[in-house]
Formats: structure tokens, C-alpha cells, sequence
């Protein structure tokens, strides 16, 4: 340990080295098998963490929603929160408004399912601005709720 309390970095580890961390304490059942996969390089290559997860919010990797340019806002108090602790790696702020009432961020992610708990986690304080398909998406999200509130029924089937 170093003497600010972290652990050194490897010489593998540049400035941009982020972990990841995936949820192992959600296995409920796990068989080890010890047998090599003879695998070619470019799956060798696609296999690797930094490119199987490229793109995702989270864990979840779904080849049918590639990463797309996604513009938020978040409004006071909740912008300075994501100036500090970023929603995604490639998130970057676009503007402040004059009166730092709100900040809109982009993002290049795709937008499963963790991705939309983690907006709707905000609540008001985070709008989606950008690309018009995914605000509809989060808009019928929010209308199902609504709806569900009301009337104390699922109104989605799945």
C-alpha cells in the first residue's frame, strides 16, 4: 500500500485505467471447467473486458444495442454530483447554463436497461435531451409507472 491508503498501479495501468467490476456475488451456481478453447485472435481480441464491455453502462452486453450518442441534462444540485462521479467513462459536459441551474452531458452508451435505472434513479433532477427514440423510450417509462400508480396494476407485459 501506498502511503495515501491505495494500492500501487501496475506499469499496464496508464491514466485512463478504469476497473471493472462485475457482480460474482449474484452466482448461484458455478462449475469450473479445465479445458482450453482453442479461440482465434479476433475473438481472443473481442473477449478481452475492455472490448466485450465497450460501450455498455454496466454489465449488461446486448450486440442488438450498440453504443449511440446520448445527451442528458441534470439540473441543480444533481449536475455538480456528475461533474464528481461521471455516469460513464466517455461522458463529457457539453454546456453550463448562465445561471448553472443545469448541465448537459453526452455520452456514448448504449442504452439497456441498467443504463435507464440508473437515469430514472435521478428522478427529476436528469432529463434525456438526445437521441429522440430514447426519450420516447424513457418517456413511455415514466407513463407506465404513472400509470401503475394509479392504478395499482402492471401495465407491461413482458
Amino acid at each position: 500500500m501506498e502511503q495515501n491508503g491505495q494500492a500501487p498501479k501496475s506499469h499496464s495501468e496508464g491514466a485512463d485505467y478504469h476497473p471493472r467490476v462485475l457482480p460474482f456475488d449474484r452466482i448461484s451456481s458455478l462449475e469450473i471447467v479445465c479445458q482450453k478453447q482453442h479461440l482465434s485472435k479476433k475473438v481472443q481480441e473481442l473477449l478481452k473486458p475492455d472490448n466485450f464491455y465497450a460501450g455498455c453502462y454496466g454489465i449488461i452486453q446486448q450486440p442488438n444495442l450498440p453504443p449511440i450518442k446520448i445527451r442528458i441534462r441534470a439540473f441543480f444540485p444533481e449536475n455538480n454530483y456528475i461533474d464528481e462521479v461521471p455516469l460513464h467513462e466517455s461522458q463529457t459536459k457539453i454546456c453550463d447554463a448562465e445561471d448553472y441551474t443545469y448541465t448537459d452531458y453526452e455520452l456514448t452508451v448504449s442504452p439497456t436497461r441498467d443504463f435507464e435505472q440508473e437515469l430514472l434513479w435521478h428522478g427529476r433532477k436528469i432529463i434525456v435531451l438526445s437521441p429522440d427514440s430514447f426519450r420516447q423510450e424513457m418517456l413511455g417509462i415514466l407513463k407506465d409507472m404513472a400509470k401503475s400508480y394509479e392504478t395499482g396494476e402492471n401495465t407491461v407485459e413482458e
